[in-house]
Order: C-alpha cells, then sequence, then structure tokens
C-alpha cells in the first residue's frame, strides 16, 4: 500500500493472509508467491491450510496378476479419499501425507470387491507399479492406467513428483510444492505465449500506420 505522497507502507502478514482467501489458485501460486519471501510464504501457507485438502489424484487401472488360483482380473480405482483427505505434512512440511480410497472391480464377477484383492501381494505389487508409470510407459503398458489430477475447476495429469504408496495405511505422500509447479505451469505457458502474441500483434498494427 502507499500513501498520496508515494511511501510504501507494508501491510502485516496476516493481512496478506486474509486477503490471499479471496485469490484465485493460479494467480496465488504463479503470481503472487513471486512478489517477495513474505508474499511467498503466505501464498504457501494459504495453499497449505485451505486448499490442499481439495486436490484430487485419481488412477482407474486394469490390473491382471497371475496367482495360485489362476489369472485375477480387475479395475482398481484408486483416488485420494472425499472427506479427511489431509493427514500430515513431514519433511520440514515440503510432503504432503493424504488419504486413499481404493476399490477393486472383478472384471470377471462383475462385482466390486472392495479391498479384499490386496490381500494378494501380486496385485498390490501391479497397483503401486502402475500408478508410478510416467505418462508414456501408462500408454505402452499391458497393465493401463489412466491418471488425473485436479484442484477446484482445473484438471491436468501431470507426474507427481517423489510420490510414495503406502496401501496398508491407505496413504499417498508427495512433494506438494514441486507438484503445484508442475500443476500450472501449462497455464503459465500459455499466458506467457498469450503476452507474446497480444504484443506481436500490437507491434504489426502500430508499423502498419
Amino acid at each position: 500500500m502507499s500513501t498520496s505522497h508515494g511511501v510504501f507502507i507494508p501491510l502485516p502478514a496476516e493481512l496478506w493472509g486474509e486477503i490471499f482467501t479471496h485469490v484465485d489458485d493460479f494467480e496465488l501460486w504463479v503470481v503472487c508467491r513471486q512478489v517477495s519471501s513474505m508474499l511467498r510464504a503466505e501464498a504457501e501457507r494459504e495453499f497449505a491450510t485451505r486448499r490442499l485438502s481439495d486436490l484430487d489424484l485419481r488412477w482407474e487401472s486394469f490390473i491382471t496378476a497371475e496367482s495360485v488360483g489362476g489369472t485375477t482380473r480387475l479395475i482398481a480405482f484408486v483416488r485420494t479419499s472425499l472427506y479427511r483427505k489431509l493427514k500430515r505434512f513431514s519433511e520440514g512440511n515440503c510432503r504432503v501425507h493424504l488419504d486413499l480410497t481404493i476399490r477393486c472391480w472383478d472384471v470377471d464377477s462383475g462385482k466390486f470387491q472392495g479391498c479384499e484383492p490386496l490381500d494378494n501381494p501380486l496385485v498390490r505389487t501391479k497397483i503401486i507399479d502402475t500408478l508410478r508409470l510416467s505418462s508414456l510407459d501408462r500408454i505402452q503398458s499391458r497393465d493401463y492406467a489412466c491418471q488425473t489430477v485436479s484442484l477446484h475447476a482445473r484438471t491436468n495429469p501431470i507426474e507427481v513428483p517423489a510420490m510414495e504408496i503406502d496401501l496398508d495405511a491407505k496413504e499417498i505422500s508427495f512433494d506438494w510444492k514441486e507438484a503445484l509447479n508442475r500443476f500450472f505451469a501449462g497455464g503459465a505457458y500459455v499466458r506467457r505465449m498469450g503476452r507474446k502474441v497480444s504484443h506481436s500483434s500490437a507491434s504489426f498494427f502500430t508499423e502498419s500506420k
């Protein structure tokens, strides 16, 4: 804030925190965090305390696993839980731990089997392996996996950085700051290119006069 004499009067961090509750996700993460270290800290605090709990990660994986009883064919539905999603932070608040909901559809019986197939170690291994596949590997994999990451109105199939999965605890953890950097990277690129196009168009019409 500045006075009529042009003297800058900094706002307290608490007031910035209140202001940031009204700022769009993209603007808050991509723009506001670049202004100063204080605004970066307040923007990250806003995400950590209010917005990360709305981050939705989903996988749908077709799993085939050989077992003593024959071949198990499942579609595993894995996603962050709708309720009580955020469990805790670790590693100096750099890693977030979220609850997972896991359901398995038995292709042969045509019924949901809940988490019962997770008792099969081969199925557990296959699920974890497919969740960790890169985008290209998912396309080429025989155990097909579809992944989406959503935050409010935005969806982006990013690679989740430093991801760890605990099926026993039904928990996923990852580097949430790098995840958000990747999540908003596409929008930031489009915005930069839009500004370049607008500038080039303005220059063209100016020179044409």
